[in-house]
């Protein structure tokens, strides 16, 4: 009698436990592996000698936190069909551009050359001016989805950061004997 009631609920819960699921990884691509000496020549290059290290961070981790706007920023840059306008400063290379501006604010010069800092030049101007080295700085560091003959080589994975995952040590708070 006692079976007869539970037969319900054990057959939902046979019902359930057939059902096919699925669990979804993030799937991410390793952190850039370039040498310290060829990205400090990158960015002396590109963005002069006197851009400070949390600004070069700030936009190297603004770039590999951004993949999907990459590939789309890219996907202008290379004729899919027969028609379309390549673009080389997409407009979405242009809005990342734009809000490094506002992050940035008054150190967004510390981005430009000294011979491209001009108090002149205007707010679209240096748009252009950094979204070029932004699309400079993404092919640098690989994160671009088409080879140098333009063919897609698929989508940009989301950058693990783990490899560059501080390490910790448990401590005391306080310095001296008390």
């Amino acid at each position: 009698m006692v079976l007869k009631s539970f037969a319900p609920i054990l057959w939902v819960l046979f019902f359930l436990a057939i059902l096919p699921t699925a669990s979804a990884l993030p799937n991410e691509g390793a952190f850039p592996n370039i040498t310290f000496r060829e990205f400090n020549l990158f960015v002396e290059e590109t963005f002069g000698s006197d851009v400070s290290l949390a600004t070069v961070l700030m936009v190297l981790f603004t770039l590999t936190n951004n993949p999907t706007l990459l590939s789309l920023h890219a996907q202008q840059q290379n004729l899919a069909v027969h028609g379309e306008n390549k673009v080389e400063i997409t407009a979405w290379i242009k809005a990342l551009a734009r809000t490094l501006q506002e992050k940035l604010a008054a150190w967004v010069d510390t981005l430009q050359m000294d011979d491209e800092r001009d108090t002149k030049q205007t707010d679209s101007a240096l748009i252009k001016s950094l979204g070029g080295k932004l699309d400079l700085f993404a092919k640098h560091l690989n994160l671009y989805p088409y080879n140098s003959r333009g063919k897609f080589q698929g989508k940009i994975k989301p950058v693990s950061h783990a490899q560059i995952q501080p390490a910790f040590v448990i401590c005391p708070d306080s310095v001296e004997c008390e």
